[in-house]
């Protein structure tokens, strides 16, 4: 009697168990979502410029994806493109890193935009609406490589600290 009893529970837990593996294969592996923030200089004259960008994420993993950010500041007239590997911590938290560049136009005098590399670290969290819909405060600071003003050629151990901050509007698919 026991050992039917015992089958009968084996054979009733399996499918709870198939079902939470299920669930976990159809987990979104891509997200796109539009950004609404600012952007701080932290040294020198510590201005601060409206952010707006767009972004990307493949997750090829369940913890681990990469993604493709764009971003526009307003007023300093800048690009920047990043693509940091973003490593999905606990539930909504995220951290992420990785390298990419900011262009600006040059003087009046010189033709063609200025590029600088940078590197990206940052926090966020996702804010789940229900179904594919998330709202994602978050914070990132951009090292950029600063150049001299006349050759545009990097100096030597000088960068740039900027603080990006502002939320996303994600759709995952």
């Amino acid at each position: 009697m026991a050992h039917k009893f015992l089958v009968v529970l084996l054979f009733a837990s399996a499918p709870a168990f198939a079902q939470r593996h299920l669930h976990e294969e159809h987990t979104s592996h891509h997200e796109v979502a539009l950004f609404l923030g600012g952007t701080t200089e932290t040294e020198g004259k510590s201005a601060s410029f409206l952010t707006l960008g767009a972004e990307y994420e493949f997750r090829f993993l369940p913890r681990l994806g990469i993604s493709v950010e764009v971003e526009y500041v307003n007023g300093a007239d800048t690009g920047v493109f990043a693509f940091p590997a973003v490593f999905h911590v606990y539930r909504g938290l995220m951290v992420l890193a990785g390298p990419g560049w900011e262009t600006a136009p040059r003087g009046n005098e010189q033709r063609g935009d200025h590029s600088s590399f940078l590197i990206r670290t940052g926090v966020q969290y996702s804010f789940h609406l229900g179904g594919r819909f998330a709202v994602i405060p978050a914070v990132d600071f951009d090292f950029v490589k600063e150049s001299s003003s006349a050759s545009h050629q990097p100096e030597a151990g000088k960068w740039e600290t900027l603080f990006v901050y502002g939320v996303k509007f994600a759709f995952s698919f």
